[in-house]
């Protein structure tokens, strides 16, 4: 049985924070961490009439996109010698 409060936020995000439409494409990106999560945004996407596409990634691999990148300046750069 699935987590009522997992449904709950499901809805909340696909019907009013992304406010999908029918015939929206609509990818859900997370960590296989979260699929149950992801399966019921998956599911409520469907009831809205839109075409879900689930991205899911092994766990923690997904900080690999939201941390800030190392900041070069001129000092770190390097001038090849000859």
């Amino acid at each position: 049985m699935a987590d009522i409060r997992m449904e709950k936020l499901a809805e909340l995000l696909v019907k009013y924070s992304v406010g999908v439409k029918p015939g929206d494409k609509t990818a859900i990106m997370g960590e296989s961490s979260a699929e149950p999560l992801l399966k019921a945004i998956y599911v409520n996407v469907l009831k809205a009439g839109g075409y879900p596409y689930i991205i899911s990634s092994p766990g923690g691999s997904m900080n690999f996109f939201t941390s800030t990148p190392p900041t070069i300046n001129s000092s770190t750069l390097r001038r090849p010698r000859n």
